[in-house]
C-alpha cells in the first residue's frame, strides 16, 4: 500500500510580516492589496452592499514518520505526544468597502 506523505491545500501568497505591513486600512485600495499579496484568493464573497471579503488560505500537511510504522508507530507517537500528521495553516482575510478601499484585514496561522 502506498500512502501520501504530504498534502497541500489552497494557494501560495505573500504572507510575511513585511508584506502584510504594507496593507493600510482606509488608504490601500483593494486592487493594491491584491497586487501586494499576490497569489490567487481562495474565496471572494461580495455582500449585498457591494463590500467584499477576500480570503487567501494555505495548508500543508505532512505525515509523521511514525505513521508508516503501523501500530508500533501509533504507540510511539501516543507515548511521546506526537501527532501522526503535522500541518501548517495560514489565512489572510481582506475586507474592502463598496468603493474598493481596504477597511480591515485579519491574519491567522497555526501549526499542529
Amino acid at each position: 500500500m502506498l500512502l501520501a506523505s504530504c498534502m497541500n491545500f489552497g494557494h501560495e501568497y505573500n504572507r510575511d510580516e513585511a508584506t502584510i505591513s504594507r496593507l493600510v486600512p482606509g488608504t490601500t485600495s483593494c486592487d493594491e492589496a491584491l497586487a501586494i499579496i499576490g497569489g490567487e484568493p481562495f474565496n471572494v464573497t461580495t455582500q449585498a452592499d457591494g463590500s467584499r471579503m477576500i480570503t487567501f488560505a494555505r495548508m500543508q500537511s505532512r505525515a509523521s514518520p511514525y505513521m508508516y510504522a503501523g501500530s508500533v508507530g501509533m504507540l510511539i507517537a501516543g507515548a511521546t505526544g506526537e501527532s501522526l500528521v503535522n500541518s501548517d495553516t495560514d489565512m489572510l482575510t481582506l475586507t474592502c468597502d463598496a468603493d474598493g478601499v481596504l477597511t480591515d484585514y485579519q491574519t491567522q496561522s497555526g501549526r499542529q
